[in-house]
């Protein structure tokens, strides 16, 4: 083969042949820039490198006219860039046509076989602008200007066999009436699309095929921005499967100047013309499947789950749709404005058939061949008021569409608009899909209040006849709206709709409650219908064993049943039609809402812990059979029922509103309780609800129903007692006394006041009426009181006795004649303690500080004074390791003044006066349980007060040897703190309190021996090392904690007794030694009330003469 290399004008200088054109097998390569068009029966095999640019002036830029190739290069195998202005540097091979009508980038000509492979570039662009007249940056006219535009056409014929290979090619059109790729001749094989394709202009298609002897696939990003233009459309039949891996969109605005960035938008109208993103009218022999990238072994103990013969670690290519599976995306197909994201359906009748077994090789939940499989996106957005919105559209152009094997959803398929009507899926009459499968999403919905529509799925066909649902179905909108989950309104034929919780969801839940402690569970909601649901005449079935469906159902005409087991939860009104309804609950299961049986026969039956709470309607024919679990009101309102049986393990439950005193009344025309059956109610407010309701009339009650404490059940704080009158069963409610509650203690004289005020937050009070024990009532009671237990007074005496102990040290007193006759001393200190709770909550306290103090040697004895500051805590309600529920932080600035005895003789005697000015921060907190979710609540408050004190105390010496010294001491003190009164900020009128002053004293004799021994005898400049040990008895002679008298704002004040004081036994240990003008000493001390724990002190002191 000879390669000539033709040089000469510059239309010819980017081309090298590598044989003469004409010959066979001859190749010609644009290397550099060219302008000149080529065509294949002359120029043979056709390669652009990375580096060449051929821009043709003329309409045709490569015309394939013979059995040869086309191949655009790029240096980087797999970039996808979808603008030509990068800012990295690879180079990339590109083609372009004329700025004319008719312009095409690559054309195919009829009936040959050709393989074009895009790496590259292929751009028809034009030099136009968008009319704008207002700058609005949205479209006045026409988006483009040329017409008749095409990346890539294929001109009719029988059979083409056109390969393409656009691996991470581009491909962009602006024109009107133009394309991306466009087959208008029946294919051979496959057709599969990469890379990125663009069409910008109105009445555009991005691909657009006739028929294909094998399969369509559609990878990469095509999109379209134009008046009534399709992203994708498949005209003709395909034999194999179409498989979309990409995204399909219709876009609504473009950059049409790449320089300077401008953009345009599409207008409302541009929007309004009903042309789908894709569009599918022929048959698809093999099926339709929106994939998702694979997810590889899901089936841990199938080690080849598509049965290729290749292992799963080893298969790159698990879906085996003849594309790795690291080139795959996941589908989405999106429409802005009043066309279908995906349509399906013609003029002519077609056949959607089934996927072959194992396509859905991304899920083990939808196992069955279905027709369609969704497993990525199908979205369509109404993005302008006045507009419908359509996800998935089967049918309605004129010819008869089925899907045999229906429609397999894991994806989502979603519709949205702004006022107007969205579909998410919907099936026009002539369509036969006769099953659904959902373990995705399928949603519609409205985003602003009006007269709009929702629908997620909606059947004119009367052919959908089972759906499946372990996912979403879901319709919102506004109360004006009409919101319809399932629409089956024209079906005749037998209708079954199941709810269930998928394996894959079950597995999850339970590897989620592993982690979780043994009193939680899992409350992630995994499938819910959402929305109403309306059948058809036929005798239809609506049943769900888990999650949750939220609307109206509408039975219409034949017998129909509703069933929910397990944990299912329906909240809404269930509407039977002229046949008999049948409507039966078991597991845990609970209906909220109404039934109503149309006057027909119809039964209500409940079984194991399952619960209706609602209302029956036009009942009179319909039998309640309550084997057991709950039958009752959630509201005042009457139901209607032809006969009431409640066994031995049923309960019927009433509805009483306090606030009215109304209650819920059943009546019946005979009506029987078997022994063990109770009653019970449900009661609204906290005050108010006492009295005498009527909750049941019967025509006839049969037997002899005995009630008693075990069998009625009221909300703790209350008691009932059931009387039969005639046919009537009668329920008498007062509240309980505290005594029957078993509360005690200071929340006795706070209840009455607790609960009126509670009235004033709907929570509070409801998680009062859901307490069920004594112990929890109380826990919650002690929470909504004020600091009384003392913990305060506790605090103030302990650091002051902490800060006075240097007075009792009769080694710190200095016998200096050189040196002056003064001395001072510093003293850190630290305590920690607490008191159990007894009638009133217990508490935590623990403070430190620091003491300064100075002596003066006189005629009398020493004088002296002292200052101290004092920073504490006290934590109320402090229960095992769970928060205090009040954190109160205390300070105090202590003065003294005192005497002591100066001599050396074994009398050692003491006195002190004392005043502190203290100060408070206080934090409250509440926190109520209310289904099964904490609220927390948090009162403040600031205030301040005065501690008093006097003290004093005497000790004798007595040595048996110079070492050995015991060492007995009296001493008597009195403390009263004076607590300004303070209002309480930042809850609400259910929580914050008004408290009054308070004054707490105390009066107490202290008795203890102490024992020390020294290293060696003491000199007079000389004080050896010295440890002490002691211990005795502090007795309470008087005081107590104060009255603490308070109330909520415009409540009733309530007081709580004061909290009388308790002796201790006390303990301590010190070490110490000095010199002749200094001392030191480290102390410990323990004291052990009558009523909590051991309370721990600790202190060091330095004393020096000067």
């Amino acid at each position: 083969m000879k390669s000539t290399l033709l040089t000469g004008s510059a239309c010819v200088a980017g081309l090298m042949l590598l044989s003469a054109p004409g010959e066979a097998g001859a190749q010609t390569t644009v290397a550099g820039e060219s302008t000149t068009p080529l065509t294949t029966s002359t120029a043979g095999n056709i390669v652009l490198k990375p580096e060449a640019e051929l821009e043709v002036t003329g309409p045709v830029a490569i015309t394939v006219n013979s059995n040869n190739n086309v191949t655009i290069e790029t240096d980087e195998e797999g970039d996808d860039e979808d603008t030509l202005d990068s800012d990295d540097d690879v180079e990339r091979g590109r083609l372009t046509a004329g700025e004319v009508d008719g312009a095409v980038g690559i054309r195919v000509n009829a009936g040959v076989t050709t393989t074009i492979k895009i790496e590259g570039d292929v751009i028809l662009d034009e030099d136009f602008t968008p009319d704008d007249d207002d700058r609005n940056g949205v479209a006045d006219g026409v988006v483009a200007e040329r017409t008749g535009r095409y990346g890539i056409y294929v001109a009719p014929s029988a059979v083409t066999n056109l390969n393409l290979d656009l691996e991470g090619g581009l491909i962009r059109v602006e024109g009107l009436n133009s394309g991306g790729i466009v087959v208008d001749a029946n294919l051979g094989g496959d057709f599969a699309k990469e890379g990125t394709l663009q069409v910008y202009g109105d009445n555009g298609v991005g691909v657009r095929l006739q028929d294909v002897a094998g399969d369509v696939v559609m990878n990469g990003l095509t999109q379209v921005v134009g008046r009534g233009s399709n992203a994708f459309r498949a005209e003709g039949d395909i034999a194999g499967i179409l498989r979309v891996q990409g995204s399909i969109e219709q876009g609504t605005t473009f950059t049409y100047d790449t320089e300077t960035g401008a953009s345009i938008t599409l207008s409302r109208f541009d929007l309004r013309v009903e042309a789908p993103a894709a569009w599918v009218q022929g048959n698809v022999a093999g099926g339709i499947i929106l994939g998702r990238t694979p997810d590889g072994d899901i089936d841990e103990d199938d080690d080849d789950e598509d049965n290729d013969g290749i292992l799963d670690d080893d298969d790159e290519d698990f879906d085996n749709d003849g594309i790795l599976d690291e080139d795959e995306g996941t589908a989405g197909i999106y429409s802005y404005g009043n066309g279908a994201a995906l349509l399906i359906g013609g003029a002519d009748d077609i056949v959607v058939g089934l996927l072959p077994q194992g396509s859905n090789v991304n899920s083990d939940v939808l196992t069955g061949r279905y027709s369609l499989l969704i497993e990525g996106t199908v979205s369509g957005t109404a993005t302008f008021g006045r507009t419908d919105a359509y996800g998935l559209v089967l049918g309605g152009e004129g010819g008869n569409v089925s899907l045999p094997g229906g429609i397999g959803i894991s994806g989502s398929v979603r519709a949205s608009t702004a006022d107007s009507a969205a579909t998410a899926l919907l099936i026009n009459a002539g369509t036969t899909v006769t099953r659904i499968d959902n373990s995705g999403t399928i949603q519609a919905d409205i985003r602003s209040q009006g007269e709009g529509a929702a629908y997620a799925i909606r059947d004119f066909s009367g052919s959908l006849t089972t759906i499946e649902n372990s996912g979403f179905i879901t319709a919102s909108g506004s109360s004006t709206d009409i919101v319809r989950a399932i629409d089956l309104t024209g079906t005749t034929a037998n209708v079954t709709i199941t709810q269930f919780m998928n394996a894959d969801d079950l597995e999850t839940r339970e590897e989620i409650e592993e982690d979780l402690d043994d009193d939680e569970e899992d409350e992630t909601i995994y499938t819910r219908i959402l929305g109403d649901i309306v059948t058809g005449s036929g005798n239809d079935s609506i049943s769900a064993s888990h999650g949750q469906i939220i609307g109206d159902v509408f039975f219409n005409a034949g017998d129909d049943r509703l069933t929910l087991t397990d944990e299912a939860v329906f909240s809404g009104d269930v509407n039977f039609g002229t046949g008999q309804g049948t409507a039966t609950l078991s597991g845990e299961a609970e209906f909220f809402g109404s039934i109503n049986f149309a006057g027909g026969t119809g039964s209500l039956t409940i079984n194991d812990d399952a619960s209706f709470l609602g209302q029956v309607v036009n009942g009179q024919s319909a039998a309640v059979v309550v084997n057991s679990g709950t039958f009752g009101s959630n509201e005042v309102e009457t139901s209607t029922i032809g006969s009431l049986t409640v066994g031995a393990n049923g309960e019927f439950k009433a509805y009483i509103d306090g606030e009215t005193q109304e209650s819920s009344l059943v009546i019946a025309n005979s009506a029987r309780f078997d022994p063990g059956a109770s009653v019970s109610a449900t009661v609204t407010t906290l005050v108010g609800a006492e009295g005498r309701y009527t909750i049941l009339r019967a025509g006839t009650l049969v037997g002899d129903p005995v009630f008693d404490a075990e069998t009625t059940n009221l909300p703790f704080i209350f008691a009932g007692d059931v009387d039969i009158v005639g046919g009537d069963v009668i329920l008498d409610i007062r509240r309980k006394e505290a005594a029957e509650l078993g509360i005690s203690g200071a929340a006795t004289s706070g209840f009455d006041a607790i609960l009126t005020a509670a009235i004033e937050d709907d929570n509070i009070a409801q998680s009062f009426l859901d307490i069920e024990d004594g112990a929890a009532l109380q826990a919650q009671l002690n929470q909504m009181l004020p600091d009384h237990a003392g913990g305060l007074l506790d605090a103030a005496v302990t650091g002051t006795r902490l800060a006075a102990r240097n007075l009792m040290d009769r080694d710190s007193i200095f016998k200096v004649t050189e040196r002056g006759d003064r001395a001072a001393w510093i003293q850190p200190l630290y305590w920690k303690g607490n008191r159990d709770a007894g009638a009133n909550v217990g508490y935590d306290h623990q403070g430190s500080g620091i003491t300064l103090g100075m002596e003066w040697r006189t005629a009398i004895g020493l004088l002296g004074g002292s200052y101290s500051f004092i920073d504490g805590k006290v934590e109320n309600n402090q229960i095992d390791d769970e928060d205090p529920t009040q954190t109160i932080d205390a300070s105090q600035h202590d003065l003294g003044l005192f005497w002591r005895t100066s001599d050396g003789g074994p009398i050692h005697a003491y006195a002190r006066i004392g005043g502190a000015y203290t100060s408070y921060s206080s934090t409250r907190n509440l926190t109520i349980t209310l289904n099964e979710t904490d609220i927390g609540y948090a009162s403040t408050a600031d205030w301040d007060g005065w501690l008093l004190s006097a003290m004093a105390g005497a000790s004798y010496n007595w040595q048996p040897s110079k070492q050995l010294t015991i060492r007995p001491r009296n001493s008597i003190e009195w403390f009263q703190l004076r607590e300004g009164g303070y209002e309480e900020e930042g809850g609400n009128l259910a929580t914050d309190l008004i408290v009054d002053s308070r004054t707490s004293s105390s009066l107490a004799v202290h008795n203890s021996l102490n024992i020390t021994w020294s290293i060696a005898p003491r000199e007079r400049d000389y004080r050896p090392l010295t440890f002490e040990i002691g211990g005795g008895r502090r007795t309470i002679l008087s005081g107590d904690t104060g009255r603490t008298t308070a109330n909520y704002e415009d409540g009733e004040r309530f007081s709580i007794d004061p909290v009388k004081l308790q002796s201790a036994w006390t303990g301590e240990a010190a070490v110490f030694a000095g010199g002749w003008d200094f001392t030191w000493k480290l102390g410990i001390a323990a004291e052990k009330p009558n009523n909590g724990d051991i309370n721990y002190s600790a202190r060091a002191s330095l004393s020096v003469a000067f």
